[in-house]
């Protein structure tokens, strides 16, 4: 189901998170991960995954946002 018609532009679809949790459900790693916050668009450059239309959103968290604008 494609609802990416639906949506405002720049959102992910609800498809795009429920593959950051079935990716993450696999990942014999997981416990790495335990009692962080994940960002979604991170984790899909992580493990290579994408929104239902191919959009692959930007990391808006702080330290990207650190990242981008060091000198």
């Amino acid at each position: 189901m494609d609802t990416s018609r639906n949506r405002s532009p720049g959102t992910e679809s609800p498809q795009f998170i429920g593959r950051a949790v079935a990716t993450l459900a696999g990942d014999p790693n997981l416990m790495q991960k335990t009692g962080k916050t994940l960002i979604i668009a991170e984790l899909a450059r992580e493990y290579g995954f994408r929104d239902l239309d191919g959009m692959l959103p930007p990391v808006l968290s702080v330290s990207a946002v650190r990242k981008r604008f060091k000198a």
